[in-house]
């Protein structure tokens, strides 16, 4: 296992040569060395010689020699180190660093490896010795970071590192401490009393005292490693507060313990607020791990550019200009010749097919000629790294208006360009491009099935799929021509359209590198947010309501009271919880994509309002089972709706699916069940 390290800093390529190959500068922030001393040398055409030295503490220090060698371009340097010193286990070693500009970053980037010494027992050292190589030299390479972009010298780094690893293991400590001697060793009847008080538990509550035992020490395991340790500090925030206001309100007197109760809890808001506020101030190994799609590279290739190689240059100069393009914006303007469909029954088996296209945002029912259509495509590196294109076409039929979406980027285990198609990316198609007299011909291969835009793949049958030919050829100096067919092997060829296009902007727009315009949904504007939020409240507050309408068992009437104002409730810690946790996106967008999300399960918690109204005039009782379980099946379909929903939407967003669901099931759902309990 080679040992890497990568990241990308806002600087130029001077600063970081600078401060990585001048000895005296590159320990201050690299942990792996604490001098450096370049020896002599009689030309700059030789290597650089240099002699190394490590402290390891107790008056130690574990000494080498190495030598390196820089391009004249400051891109790349090449080294060679070893040490003949018993106490290193590296005998010898080679590597190299990368330095390369990216639209006003520079991706500073190593490899290396290294042979070592001592035998099997070197071998058996080697085996923790790596992977702690591997984190100082991550570590190193964010302290760097941190230093060019922040201006927050290494050695305050260091310390606020070591401040917020004080404070993150005090309170992973803690929760394991709490979890296991008075939940699980030295069950207090206190403890017991209280949850039986709260009336949440199956079997017994010595029982569910136990798992909370077990969840509580789980997720002081979490923090001390250390992983999304922003978001496990604000879920220990919430937690704390939480269940100290589930203790005292059933056992006011911990207020006047002078050890316990308000004094250890502030103790841990602090150390809380501790890791949350310097997470972005200190190194982080895990920022400098290389993410897959950031290999070094002159310059971004689009997808076709990969998939194509050398045989792009057959490709006629305005074919290549379209498929290849700068990063940002383009748009195109032209005419459909004609748009058609099959005529006879296979039209009118194809129908539902279409109308459902329509829908999705990529295939439509409506014919004629002379349709005016719109094309704009968008070039950009989303958060992950990858590069993406978009095409999204407008068709202006009388009185309708038609759109195609597609989202392309290069698949290299297929060695293929995978098109997520339609505005909601519901399915994945396989393209395989070949050029032949100049045009392009895409021809669709594999399809799947992506639900809600999730990453799930689930293989399409290729007799029920339409298959796609697309050709594009340059028909004049200034225009292009296009062609698609979709076909179907029960059906046949049964819809297509061909015209021609021209480029109608001449410089491309920018486009932010993180995620593309065309990923997010457009801004609510301030009214759409207010009606949005009134009917939040409101369809909330008649759901808890609906439940005191007509004759009502008093458990059913406590039951709606407490599931409407948890749900009222917990949406603002969800949303204060994204707010400080997210890395991507700007707080509108967030807010928007959480009344959207709201929106959806309030149209679910309606459809539970209407079903109390029309038991209301039934003799069926509302205390009853079936009445329970209706309104349980309600909140499940509105809860796994919009999880689905925003999972969806953070995705799109650039939010990893991991946090997505931490933050759904941790935050939201977990806050909706301590609000119950408190209640």
């Amino acid at each position: 296992m080679k040992l890497t390290a990568e990241t990308l800093i806002k600087s130029d390529r001077d600063t970081v040569w600078r401060l990585s190959q001048t000895p005296h500068l590159h320990t201050r922030w690299d942990l792996r060395f604490t001098d450096i001393e370049y020896l002599p040398r009689e030309s700059a055409a030789e290597p650089q010689r240099f002699r190394y030295a490590t402290h390891i503490g107790f008056g130690l220090a574990v000494k080498g020699w190495g030598e390196t060698m820089g391009d004249p371009e400051r891109s790349t340097s090449a080294l060679k180190f070893g040490s003949t010193d018993a106490k290193s286990i590296i005998r010898e070693g080679t590597g190299s660093w990368t330095y390369s500009d990216q639209a006003g970053t520079v991706r500073f980037s190593t490899v290396y490896d290294y042979a070592i010494r001592h035998g099997w027992f070197g071998r058996v050292l080697d085996l923790l010795f790596r992977p702690l190589m591997i984190w100082a030299t991550r570590w190193s390479f964010d302290r760097l970071r941190i230093w060019i972009e922040d201006g927050v010298q290494p050695e305050t780094s260091f310390r606020l590192w070591f401040l917020k690893v004080v404070a993150r293991c005090a309170l992973a400590l803690t929760w394991i401490y709490e979890g296991l001697i008075p939940k699980i060793l030295i069950q207090r009847a206190d403890e017991i009393a209280l949850v039986q008080h709260a009336g949440l538990y199956w079997g017994t509550p010595s029982h569910t005292l136990a798992a909370l035992g077990f969840a509580e020490i789980a997720f002081g395991l979490w923090l001390l490693l250390g992983r999304f340790e922003k978001l496990a500090a604000i879920l220990s925030t919430i937690g704390i507060i939480s269940l100290a206001t589930l203790v005292t309100s059933v056992r006011p007197a911990v207020l006047a313990d002078p050890l316990g109760g308000i004094s250890k809890n502030l103790g841990l808001l602090a150390c809380g607020l501790i890791v949350w506020a310097l997470s972005d101030l200190s190194p982080l190994a895990s920022r400098a791990k290389p993410r897959r799609g950031r290999e070094a590279r002159d310059g971004v290739r689009s997808p076709f550019a990969e998939v194509l190689r050398e045989d792009l240059h057959l490709a006629a100069p305005l074919v290549q200009a379209h498929l290849t393009p700068e990063l940002g914006v383009h748009k195109y303007q032209g005419t459909m010749k004609s748009v058609w469909r099959v005529e006879g029954l296979r039209r009118w088996l194809s129908a539902p097919f279409l109308w459902l296209g329509s829908w999705t945002h990529t295939l439509f029912p409506e014919t004629g000629d002379g349709i005016p259509f719109q094309i704009t495509n968008r070039f950009f590196i989303g958060a992950d790294g990858i590069a993406r294109m978009t095409f999204e076409r407008k068709f202006h039929f009388p009185g309708v208006e038609r759109r195609f979406e597609a989202t392309m980027q290069y698949d290299e285990k297929a060695d293929a360009i995978l098109d997520a198609l339609g505005h909601r990316r519901h399915l994945l198609v396989e393209l395989v491009p070949t050029i032949e007299d100049g045009a392009i011909t895409l021809r669709s291969r594999r399809q799947w099935l992506t639900p809600f835009g999730l990453p799930i793949r689930i293989r399409w049958p290729r007799f029920l799929a339409g298959e796609a030919t697309i050709e594009e050829w340059q028909e004049s100096e200034t225009s292009l021509g296009i062609r698609v067919t979709i076909s179907n092997r029960l059906l046949g060829a049964f819809f297509g359209y061909e015209g021609a296009f021209e480029r109608t902007d001449g410089v491309a727009d920018n486009v932010r590198r993180v995620v593309a315009a065309s990923t997010v949904d457009r801004y609510l504007s301030g009214a759409a947010r207010v009606v949005l939020v009134l009917a939040a409240l409101i369809g909330t507050a008649a759901y808890g309501a609906s439940f005191g309408v007509g004759s009502i068992s008093n458990g059913a009437k406590v039951w709606g009271a407490r599931v409407a104002l948890a749900a009222e409730l917990s949406w603002p810690v969800f949303g204060l919880t994204l707010l400080g946790a997210r890395r991507v996106g700007d707080a509108w967008e967030w807010f928007d994509i959480c009344l959207r999300t709201m929106a959806l399960g309030i149209a679910v918690l309606s459809l539970a309002s209407v079903a109390n109204l029309a038991v209301a005039a039934t003799a069926l009782s509302r205390g009853s089972a079936a009445f329970s379980a209706v309104h349980l099946a309600l909140l499940l379909i509105a809860d796994v709706s919009m999880a689905v929903y925003f999972t969806r939407k953070a995705l799109r967003l650039g939010m990893p699916l991991n946090t997505a669901i931490v933050l759904w099931v941790g935050v939201l759902n977990g806050a909706f069940v301590l609000l119950l309990v408190l209640q």
